[in-house]
C-alpha cells in the first residue's frame, strides 16, 4: 500500500504539470486544475504519511538501474521522517496554490502567465518530493538542482522591485552550495571505488562503510556546506531575506515551508549517518553557528519594519534551532529538530500567506501602513494570532513543542548550550508581539482602512487551517508526530554512536 501511495503522490504533480501545458490557453480551466490538484496532493501526502507512521520502517519503494555504466540508480525510499517531509511538502504546494489563485487573478494574468506560474510551483513539489525520497546521491543531486530554477524564475518573473536582485542572489548562493555538493558527490564515489572496485552513489551502502579519518573529514565538510547555505546557516543566511522580501507569495511560501527544509533533511538522513565521526567532532563549530544563527537572526527580527523581511529573518532563527538540535546528538534534540521543520513549515507558511493577503490591499509590507486589523477582520486576525504565538513557541503551540525539545536534548548534550540559547524566547516574543501589535491594533491608517474590502472565505479558511494544525500538534506532539519519528531517530543515531 505505501509503494503504491507514493507512486500516486508523485504521479499527480507530474500529470498536473502535463495537464497544465495541455490547457495552457483555457484560463478557466487553470486555475481549478491547480486547486483540485494540489487538493488531492495533499490528501495523497496525508495517506503516505499515515501507512508510514503505522509501520514505523523504513521501505524501498522504486530500486531500478539508471546510468547501468557507472551504477547510478533511481532509488526511492522512504520512512516516518521522509514522510513528513513530504506531507510539509504537499502542504506547502496547497498553501502556495491558494495564494497564486488570488494574486494571478487581481493582476489579470494572460491564461499562458498562469500556466507557467502554477507549472514552476509543481515542477518545485516534483523536485522536492523526490529529494526526500532519494537514496541515490546522483538522484539526490539531480533533484537538488531541479528545484533551483523553478524558484530563480518565480522570483525573477513574478517577484517585487528588487526581484533581479535577489533572484540572482538566489542563484548565486545556491550554485555556491551546488559545487561543493557535486565535487562531495564525485570525491565519495572515487573513494568507494578505491575501496570496494566499484562507483558506489547508494546511500544507504554508503552509510555502512568506513571512510579514513581524514577522507571523513573532508567529504563532510563539502556535504555539510552545500546543505547549511540551504538551511540556511548564519552566515551563509544573507540571500534568504532578499529572496523572502522580493519573492511572490507562493515562492516565500515555498521557501520557508520545504526548500529549507532540504538543508535540515539533508543533514539528517546523509550528512551525518554517513561521516559520524566527523560530524560528531563538528559538534562544537556547528553549534556555535546554530548560537549565532538563533540570536543573531532573532536580534535582526527585531530591527525590521518589513513584515515580509521581519519573518524571513525569524526563519534564520528557527532554523538554527534545527541545526543545533541535529548536533546536540540526543534523541530529544533530534526528534525537536524535525519537530521544528514541522512546526516550521505551517506557522511560517501560514504567515506569508496572511502577509501576502494584507499587501494585496494596501500593496505596502511595512509595519506602520497597517493597524486595526482586530477591529477589520477579527476572525482572519484571531487566527493569525495563533501563528504568531506559535512561532513565538507559546506553550499549547507547535512551535513551543519543537523549541523546547531542541533546548532539552541540547541541555542533555551541554548545559550551557541550552543556557546560551535561552534569550531567544524573549527576542521572539518581542518581535512577533511588535509584529502582532502593529498589525492587529490601534487605529488603522486611512490608506489601509480604505483599500479592506472585507476577508475572502478562502483566506480565513486558510490560515484557520493552519492555526487548527498547530494547536492540535502543539497539544498532543508525542501522538501527532513524535512517537512516529522516535524510531527513524534512535536508529539513525545508534548506528553514528557506533
Amino acid at each position: 500500500m505505501i509503494n503504491y501511495s507514493v507512486i500516486l503522490g508523485l504521479l499527480i504533480p507530474a500529470a498536473t504539470i502535463a495537464g497544465l501545458m495541455l490547457v495552457v490557453h483555457r484560463e478557466t480551466i487553470l486555475h481549478p486544475l491547480a486547486i483540485v490538484s494540489s487538493l488531492v496532493s495533499f490528501v495523497t501526502a496525508s495517506v503516505i504519511a499515515y501507512f508510514v507512521f503505522a509501520g514505523k520502517s523504513y521501505a524501498i519503494v522504486i530500486d531500478q538501474i539508471w546510468i547501468s555504466a557507472i551504477g547510478a540508480k533511481i532509488k526511492l525510499g522512504i520512512e516516518p521522517i521522509s514522510a513528513a517531509m513530504i506531507w510539509i511538502t504537499a502542504f506547502s504546494t496547497l498553501l502556495a496554490v491558494a495564494a497564486s489563485f488570488r494574486d494571478l487573478r487581481e493582476k489579470r494574468e494572460s491564461s499562458i502567465s498562469i500556466a507557467f506560474h502554477y507549472l514552476l510551483i509543481f515542477l518545485i513539489q516534483l523536485a522536492l518530493m523526490g529529494f526526500f525520497m532519494a537514496r541515490d546521491l546522483l538522484l539526490l543531486f539531480v533533484c537538488y538542482e531541479t528545484v533551483l530554477i523553478p524558484m530563480y524564475l518565480l522570483i525573477l518573473v513574478w517577484g517585487g522591485k528588487e526581484r533581479v536582485y535577489a533572484s540572482v542572489k538566489f542563484l548565486i548562493f545556491t550554485l555556491f552550495g551546488s559545487l561543493p555538493l557535486l565535487l562531495s558527490i564525485a570525491a565519495v564515489s572515487i573513494v568507494a571505488w578505491q575501496v570496494n572496485g566499484e562507483l558506489i552513489f547508494d546511500i544507504d551502502r554508503l552509510i555502512q562503510m568506513n571512510f579514513s579519518e581524514n577522507a571523513s573529514r573532508w567529504l563532510f565538510a563539502g556535504f555539510a556546506l552545500a546543505f547549511l547555505v540551504k538551511v540556511p546557516l548564519w552566515p551563509l543566511h544573507t540571500w534568504l531575506p532578499d529572496a523572502h522580501t522580493e519573492a511572490p507569495t507562493a515562492g516565500s511560501i515555498l521557501l520557508a515551508g520545504v526548500l529549507l527544509k532540504m538543508g535540515g533533511y539533508g543533514l539528517l538522513a546523509v550528512v551525518i549517518p554517513m561521516f559520524p565521526s566527523a560530524a560528531i567532532d563538528a559538534a562544537p563549530i556547528m553549534i556555535t553557528f546554530a548560537l549565532c544563527g538563533i540570536l543573531l537572526g532573532a536580534l535582526a527580527s527585531l530591527a525590521q519594519k518589513d513584515a515580509k523581511r521581519l519573518i524571513a529573518y525569524s526563519s534564520v532563527s528557527h532554523m538554527a534551532f534545527v541545526v543545533l538540535g541535529l548536533f546536540s546528538f540526543t534523541a530529544e534534540a533530534w526528534s525537536g529538530a524535525v519537530f521544528q521543520m514541522v512546526a516550521h513549515a505551517i506557522s511560517t507558511g501560514g504567515l506569508f500567506y496572511f502577509v501576502g493577503a494584507l499587501y494585496r490591499r494596501r500593496h505596502d509590507r511595512m509595519l506602520e501602513s497597517f493597524g486595526g486589523l482586530a477591529t477589520l477582520a477579527p476572525g482572519l486576525c484571531s487566527f493569525a494570532g495563533v501563528l504568531i504565538f506559535s512561532s513565538l513557541a507559546f506553550p499549547g503551540t507547535a512551535g513551543f513543542a519543537a523549541e523546547f525539545m531542541v533546548l532539552y536534548g541540547a541541555f542533555i548534550y551541554q548545559p550551557v548550550v541550552a543556557i546560551l540559547a535561552a534569550p531567544v524566547v524573549i527576542l521572539s516574543a518581542s518581535y512577533m508581539l511588535k509584529f502582532f501589535k502593529a498589525i492587529a491594533f490601534g487605529t488603522p491608517t486611512a490608506e489601509f482602512a480604505e483599500s479592506w474590502n472585507g476577508a475572502h472565505k478562502e483566506e480565513i479558511a486558510v490560515v484557520a487551517f493552519c492555526a487548527l494544525l498547530l494547536v492540535a500538534i502543539g497539544v498532543a506532539p508525542w501522538q501527532s508526530l513524535m512517537k512516529n519519528i522516535e524510531p527513524s531517530v534512535i536508529s539513525i543515531l545508534s548506528a553514528v554512536s557506533r
